[in-house]
C-alpha cells in the first residue's frame, strides 16, 4: 500500500525508541547472566531522582529478556503509603 494511502498513526500507536543507558543496560544483562550461570540469586537496585527513566529501563531490559529467553518474569509495584504487598 502507498505511504499515501496509509492512515497516519494514532497516538497509542506510536513507540518510541529507547536511547543511552547502554552501561545500565549492561549492569542488567551481566547480573541476569551471573543468575543463569551460577543459579544465585542477585538483587540490583534501580534507584534515581524522579524522572531520570528507571522504569522505562526496566520495562527496556524486561522487554528483551520476554524476547530472548525462556523465563517468567514476576512484576510489582510500590507505592507511597501502601503496606499490603502484592495485591
Amino acid at each position: 500500500m502507498p505511504a499515501s494511502e496509509r492512515a497516519a498513526p494514532q497516538s497509542g500507536d506510536i513507540q518510541l525508541r529507547f536511547i543511552g543507558r547502554r552501561d545500565e543496560l549492561g549492569v542488567l544483562s551481566n547480573a541476569f547472566s551471573a543468575v543463569k550461570q551460577r543459579s544465585k540469586l542477585h538483587i540490583v537496585f534501580v534507584e534515581g531522582a524522579s524522572g531520570m527513566g528507571k522504569t522505562a529501563l526496566v520495562h527496556e531490559f524486561f522487554g528483551h529478556l520476554e524476547t530472548q529467553e525462556s523465563i517468567a518474569l514476576l512484576r510489582s509495584r510500590c507505592h507511597p503509603r501502601e503496606f499490603i504487598p502484592f495485591k
